[in-house]
């Protein structure tokens, strides 16, 4: 049988979601090979690759740390110049034109159907015409159409098998769907998964019975940025947890301000749900709407803010700085918001917390393209350049900020979330 390791960068070391996708890949094709997946804590890559001698070795990873997975993958080639040897994840599926020849090929969007060709006939010689797979042909890089996955037919992942790191505390986290029906212009979301696909409800309910019963864990976190966005699906879900009688548990989801109304905060509630997470992003109109789309908008963003207070729930939220065309005067209104914010957190009606990033301009996003453009970014480039919590390398700051105020914009803004984040919240 073949043997097939699995891995993200070490500077991901029992990050959730990636480790999480591993067990996904992991679960499905375990019976069709021996699946190992390697977190860098447990043991030196070199030891595991001579102790495990895998036939196929595969990388998970994002664009910030696509220079690091290269590095381990040049590893596997030294110790096992015979195996296999995979990049999969958000950046080379959003860029498969950067595929280094390291990589015998990438794997682009969903992996569970690609990885299973793989390990039935795949070799050196046949990776070419795998479906789902970007491989390098003479000079060029030839992408081969993705095969269809239906997520209704995925099992549930094994993480007490493959990632058993990452519900030790009692807290594990899960997605409910694939794909997003928004296009902001920071996202990649839309170039990896092209439309929104949400699990069954019945499928939902299995996670949550698994994670509950199986793991011992009494916090859900639902980590994609959909699940909010029916009120409908929530009720669904919430309906077939009580069917299967399952209510001793506490639950977390990602939330859009646009989308908020009392049908929803009601639903969220019924399920059990104590923080949302929102990603504000700024407190400006303009580069509101120009960033999420129409309805996108400060008053929304208020309204979030009261209906949490209303709901008794903690809400988190996260803002950026830098977006093209953003200027001072539209900073300084996403810090106006965040001190609004501070307050209402010391005045007992905000329960959470906020940080910032840098707006960053990652690949698949309309962003990649302004600044492509520019020639900020392009291939090949120093990949930790797109790290959203530096704010050394903004490459898409407009031209009328200075680089002192922007400078100045930063720290005030590290200044107000980290004052707010200070309090301890009571009821006011």
């Amino acid at each position: 049988m073949r043997k097939l390791l699995l891995l993200q960068p070490p500077s991901l070391t029992r990050v959730h979601r990636g480790l999480y996708n591993l067990a996904a890949l992991a679960t499905y094709v375990e019976g069709f090979c021996e699946v190992r997946v390697h977190d860098s804590t447990d043991a030196a890559l070199e030891t595991c690759l001579i102790d495990f001698q895998p036939h196929i070795v595969g990388i998970t990873s994002y664009t910030v740390t696509y220079g690091e997975s290269i590095e381990q993958m040049r590893i596997v080639k030294d110790v096992l110049p015979q195996a296999i040897r995979l990049i999969g994840g958000s950046h080379i599926s959003c860029l498969p034109e950067s595929l280094d020849p390291v990589f015998d090929a990438g794997v682009v969007g969903d992996g569970e159907e690609t990885l299973k060709e793989i390990i039935e006939r795949g070799s050196r010689d046949t990776l070419g015409s795998i479906r789902g797979l970007c491989c390098r042909k003479d000079e060029r890089v030839i992408l081969n159409p993705r095969p269809p996955v239906d997520p209704g037919t995925l099992p549930v992942p094994k993480l007490h098998v493959y990632a058993p790191h990452v519900y030790q505390s009692g807290c594990v986290g899960f997605i409910t769907s694939r794909g997003c029906p928004f296009h902001c212009a920071f996202c990649y979301n839309p170039a990896m998964q092209n439309r929104l696909r949400n699990y069954p409800v019945a499928w939902v309910a299995d996670q949550f019975e698994y994670a509950m019963k199986v793991l011992g864990a009494g916090y859900l976190m639902m980590l994609d940025d959909t699940v909010s966005l029916s009120a409908e699906r929530l009720s669904a879900i919430r309906a077939e947890l009580d069917r299967r009688r399952l209510g001793s548990f506490q639950a977390a989801v990602n939330i859009r301000s646009s989308t908020v109304n009392d049908g929803l905060c009601q639903a969220l509630k019924d399920l059990n749900v104590v923080s949302w997470n929102c990603g504000f992003e700024s407190g400006s109109d303009r580069v509101l709407k120009r960033i999420k789309g129409r309805s996108a908008s400060v008053a929304k963003h208020y309204e979030l803010v009261c209906q949490a207070d209303r709901y008794n729930v903690a809400l988190n939220g996260s803002f950026m700085f830098g977006a093209p065309g953003e200027t001072a005067s539209d900073m300084e209104s996403t810090l106006s918001f965040m001190e609004y914010l501070s307050a209402e957190k010391k005045a007992g009606r905000y329960r959470g917390g906020f940080w910032s990033f840098c707006a960053t301009p990652l690949p698949g996003t309309a962003w990649w393209q302004t600044a492509l453009s520019h020639g900020k970014v392009g291939i090949p480039m120093d990949w930790s350049k797109l790290d959203i919590k530096s704010f050394d390398h903004h490459l898409l700051l407009d031209a009328s900020v200075s680089d002192k105020a922007w400078r100045g914009i930063v720290e005030r803004a590290a200044a107000v979330a980290r004052e707010a984040n200070s309090y301890a919240w009571s009821p006011g």
